[in-house]
């Protein structure tokens, strides 16, 4: 796909890091959510990092840190997607201490970044 990360096993490439993480996960045993149910809310929380959470904070970030004349409409377009996913992070966060539930997952190191 061109692009990183990349794991390779075996000789065979895997990219995109919530396959790479799910398949870490339930390779190893480590860290993997409990059963079918659980995987299907790793997975919805993954994606929703991989799309809201991580990727609006790395667009805001790279407008703000990396861009030579940042456009203030576009930081501010930005800042308040940060702080509505954020906001959801927050508030599902507010009653347990990892995202799924008592223990950490492979969820909690997708939105670590």
């Amino acid at each position: 796909m061109g692009e990183v990360p990349v794991l390779e096993v075996a000789g065979k490439r895997m990219s995109q890091s919530g396959a790479i993480l799910m398949w870490l996960a339930e390779t190893t045993g480590h860290f993997a959510p409990a059963d079918a149910e659980e995987r299907h809310e790793a997975l919805r929380w993954i994606l929703f990092d991989n799309h809201k959470f991580t990727n609006n904070y790395a667009i805001h970030r790279v407008q703000n840190s990396m861009t030579a004349e940042p456009h203030a409409a576009v930081l501010s377009f930005m800042r308040s997607r940060v702080e509505s996913s954020f906001a959801i992070v927050d508030k599902h966060l507010a009653d347990r201490p990892f995202v799924l539930g008592n223990r950490p997952t492979i969820v909690d190191f997708s939105m670590a970044g």
